[in-house]
């Protein structure tokens, strides 16, 4: 039996104890958020990127996109959060000398302008709990011999690419940069799924065998030398604001305990004392994230585990010395296919999730249910069969049937959990969407 699976289970055999000593520390869940500050005022929310072109056109991505009509309907619905997600356009020009070593981002003029009009929207509706993300990865030349451009899922491999110390001090550089551009955003989450190869990688990976990725040891260190220098870079940009690790994924299997293995070997890292690679190592949590991030799915529907399997992932935070940090639950949902009976169960497990958030799990600050509206555009890519044109809470507008932004079933629960008083279905005139829309400043 390895060491490391010995620990796994001392773990979990340590978690009962701790629970119970929680218990005895001062009287349960709503004490222990008290006492971390976790606020959970903080906990209703989405993620709905708001702003995201087709690849193909100058074309919002789902029918009649509207800022106004999207904040309209959170606000409605009782919103306090949301994944504020800056997309990598948003670095119009990134350039890395990797002989001097000198780098310079310059950011694009009207997503800034957009983003910081955005939050300022956002915050008067009520919803000023924004979690900041964005998707930085510089360019660099691979040793063999491959060029790779900003925002192109692409990492340089420790020991192989020599760009790959510069390339880090470049991921310092750009959240410095981007974070000291938006400083009322004060939460910042380091990116989407590193724990995949689909979003990180190095350049020998193919998509479409999904072979020559990183190893599960190589993926973990290079999360670890990724973090120390994103934080270093936000906390240069704005010395307030609070790095979260980059939204690591269950898969869509939480027994699988990906998660809950994957934080172990990261903490197990930062205990040994070799990280960052390239760098001054420390030992110091706090020199690579400052709270947790990561998507709890659970594909096959509600799983009455769920609470036990996200505490087995902060026992591993406690059992590291690292208790009182937040977790935000930045993606979290679930896809209907149209269909009715899906959209019903989902609903009820809506209610058991939001309840388990609230009640069960106090580490837990903000749970962003994705997403907001269904969007038939193949967005991410991923086919005709692409799951996630229904993971939406909302209709998107239909021309043949000629109706705007419907609620579902989904949306009415969610709107009775947060606590929103407004209607639901005030954008769902077409003819009103659609001049509302033309008239946007966007």
């Amino acid at each position: 039996m390895s060491k490391k699976y010995l620990a796994r289970i001392m773990g979990a055999v340590l978690s009962l104890s701790t629970l119970l000593s929680f218990a005895g520390c001062g009287g349960g869940e709503t004490d222990l958020a008290k006492k971390y500050g976790v606020d959970k005022s903080n906990l209703y929310g989405f993620f709905e990127p708001l702003w995201e072109k087709r690849a193909d056109s100058t074309e919002d991505q789902i029918k009649c996109f509207d800022l106004d009509v999207t904040i309209d309907l959170m606000e409605a619905m009782g919103c306090s959060s949301i994944r504020f997600y800056i997309p990598s356009k948003v670095f119009n020009a990134f350039m890395v000398d990797y002989e001097s070593g000198e780098v310079e981002v310059i950011l694009d003029e009207t997503l800034v302008e957009y983003f910081h009009e955005a939050a300022t929207k956002l915050k008067n509706s009520g919803i000023d709990c924004l979690v900041g993300e964005s998707i930085v990865f510089p360019p660099f030349r691979s040793d063999s011999g491959v060029s790779t451009l900003q925002g192109m899922l692409n990492v340089p491999q420790y020991n192989v690419d020599e760009a790959y110390a510069i390339w880090m001090q470049a991921v310092e550089e750009a959240w410095k940069t981007l974070t000291a551009e938006f400083p009322e955003v004060t939460i910042w989450e380091m990116g989407n799924e590193y724990n995949t190869d689909n979003y990180f990688h190095p350049v020998t990976y193919d998509k479409e065998t999904g072979t020559g990725g990183f190893s599960v040891n190589e993926m973990v260190a290079t999360n670890l030398d990724y973090m120390y220098y994103a934080n270093k870079g936000i906390k240069a940009g704005n010395p307030n604001a609070v790095s979260l690790t980059p939204g690591y994924t269950s898969g869509g299997q939480m027994k699988s305990r990906k998660l809950e293995y994957f934080y172990d070997d990261l903490y197990a890292g930062i205990q040994s004392g070799a990280y960052p690679r390239v760098g001054t190592k420390t030992t110091n949590t706090n020199d690579f994230f400052g709270g947790l991030a990561y998507h709890p799915y659970n594909f096959s529907g509600w799983d009455d585990k769920f609470v036990e399997y996200n505490n087995d992932i902060y026992e591993v935070v406690t059992r590291y010395g690292d208790i009182g940090k937040k977790v935000y639950f930045t993606e979290v949902g679930w896809y209907d296919d149209f269909s009715n009976s899906k959209i019903q169960s989902q609903t009820e497990a809506i209610k058991k999730l939001y309840s388990a958030c609230k009640n069960d799990m106090w580490y837990v600050e903000s749970c962003l249910y994705f997403r907001f509206y269904n969007c038939e555009y193949d967005w991410s890519g991923g086919g005709a069969g692409n799951a996630e044109k229904t993971f939406g809470v909302f209709y998107e507008p239909d021309y043949t049937q000629q109706v705007g932004f419907l609620p579902k079933p989904k949306a009415e629960a969610m709107k009775e959990i947060f606590g929103g008083t407004g209607d639901l279905s005030m954008w769902s005139n077409l003819t009103a969407l659609q001049e509302k829309v033309a008239n946007s400043r966007w």
